[in-house]
This record gives C-alpha cells, sequence and structure tokens, in this order.
C-alpha cells in the first residue's frame, strides 16, 4: 500500500511539474505572437532615416493601443534586436521615441530623440547608415536690446550611437553658435 501511495504522489508531482512548464512555454509564445503582431504596425525604412518638423498628430503615425503612442518606423539594425520608433502627442507635435527590444519582445532601452524649445515645436534626428544619431533643435534666436549686441543664434544639439547590442547612447545636450543670417 506504501508503495502505491509514493507512486500516485510521484505521478501527480510530475504531471504537476509538467503542467507549469506547459503554461511557461504557452506564454512565452503569446508574448511573441503579441511582439509579432505589434511589429505590423510598424513601416520598416532603410538609413539614413530623418524626420524633420516633428509630425502633427494628425499627418503621422498609426495609433496601435489606448495609450496614446502611435506606430511609425522599423529602421535596420546593426545586431541580434529590433528597433522601433513611435510617436507620442505633446501639444500639436508627435515627438520620436527610439526603443530597441529582443527578439522576444522585451525592452533593451529606450530613448527620446528630441530636444524640447520654447520656439515652434521644430527639430530634427537623424539615424544614419553607420547607426549614428544626431537630434537637433532649429535654430533659436536670442534677441538682445538694440543697445546691447547683435541677435546671437544657436543650436541645441545631442548626439549619439545605436550599438549592437541593442543600447542606445546619447550625449548631454550641447549647443554651438550658428549664424544668425543663414535662417
Amino acid at each position: 500500500m506504501r508503495k502505491i501511495s509514493k507512486s500516485i504522489l510521484l505521478a501527480l508531482f510530475l504531471c504537476w511539474l509538467y503542467s507549469c512548464q506547459t503554461k511557461k512555454e504557452e506564454k512565452v509564445e503569446k508574448t511573441e505572437d503579441k511582439f509579432s503582431n505589434y511589429l505590423q504596425h510598424f513601416e520598416k525604412v532603410e538609413l539614413p532615416f530623418t524626420i524633420r518638423n516633428y509630425p502633427r498628430e494628425e499627418e503621422e503615425g498609426k495609433n496601435f493601443d489606448e495609450s496614446l503612442v502611435f506606430a511609425y518606423k522599423q529602421i535596420p539594425t546593426n545586431g541580434d534586436y529590433v528597433a522601433l520608433i513611435t510617436l507620442y502627442p505633446v501639444h500639436e507635435y508627435m515627438r520620436p521615441i527610439l526603443t530597441t527590444y529582443k527578439p522576444d519582445g522585451n525592452i533593451i532601452n529606450r530613448k527620446e530623440l528630441f530636444i524640447d524649445s520654447w520656439i515652434k515645436e521644430q527639430g530634427y534626428m537623424t539615424i544614419n547608415e553607420d547607426f549614428s544619431i544626431y537630434v537637433s533643435s532649429d535654430t533659436m534666436t536670442m534677441t538682445p536690446p538694440k543697445h546691447v549686441s547683435p541677435p546671437t543664434c544657436f543650436e541645441c544639439y545631442r548626439e549619439g550611437n545605436l550599438l549592437p547590442d541593442g543600447k542606445i547612447q546619447m550625449s548631454d545636450f550641447k549647443h554651438r553658435d550658428v549664424n544668425c543670417s543663414s535662417q
């Protein structure tokens, strides 16, 4: 009788262990299926890829969920990961965000690809063929009183790289003087 009880307990334990493994596999498959479906919302583009003058909300993007984030573009990568650009609304403009994912859909890294400025919500970002990233505001002008000095023009920018492991490196904000007459 004792052998039968041990056999039954062993059988129940093995059934329980198998069911846990099956649920884990089903969960992984469902996650991968969701990610595959998610990717279908993104248009694939080649590099270099540039967004000039951030798009307006009504002009670009396909809304894929309730979170007010819009699917936008999928860019090529230099490693075993997926790189997507989404847009989210700020005022009436859409701001680009670069997110990298492992092939199973887990997020590796996420960076905003815009520079907030007090002028019109303008700017641009470029991801080049060498996976370097450049993000810039449009030229900004500081106009002091006429008796002080001429206007000063400058550009705020950030530089970065998309690394083979899917990480996104971005510099701190920088600025440089530019020629005011080139506006």
